[in-house]
């Protein structure tokens, strides 16, 4: 079994193309360049076996910048996924590089 989880800020640039309407029902173009921060949450809990693996992720991050009719747009996206799969031997070509990436190596692998 295993449980991890992650949170932290994120700092970086938004290039964005926005179409909206005034209250006058007039087209409002908006596109440029904008700093974002915001944060990032993820957690993860999950199961690894001989022969099956399952578990389930999910995130939350939020990010946000400055826009000229808006004093602050913020962005949330939320994603929760679930995977499960089994295991298959390896073809014999992948195992034998495998094992040659191993022999040679400098750096421990195992």
């Amino acid at each position: 079994w295993y449980i991890s989880g992650a949170a932290g800020p994120s700092i970086g640039a938004d290039f964005f193309k926005s179409d909206s309407y005034n209250s006058n029902n007039q087209l409002v173009l908006l596109k440029g360049t904008r700093f974002i921060s915001g944060y990032l949450v993820q957690a993860s809990l999950g199961y690894s076996g001989q022969h099956y693996y399952y578990g389930l992720d999910a995130m939350i991050r939020s990010y946000g910048h400055q826009i000229e009719q808006i004093d602050k747009m913020e962005k949330y996206f939320y994603s929760i996924q679930v995977y499960f799969g089994t295991r298959i031997r390896a073809p014999k070509f992948l195992r034998k590089s495998v094992d040659w990436v191993n022999r040679t190596s400098p750096v421990a692998l195992d």
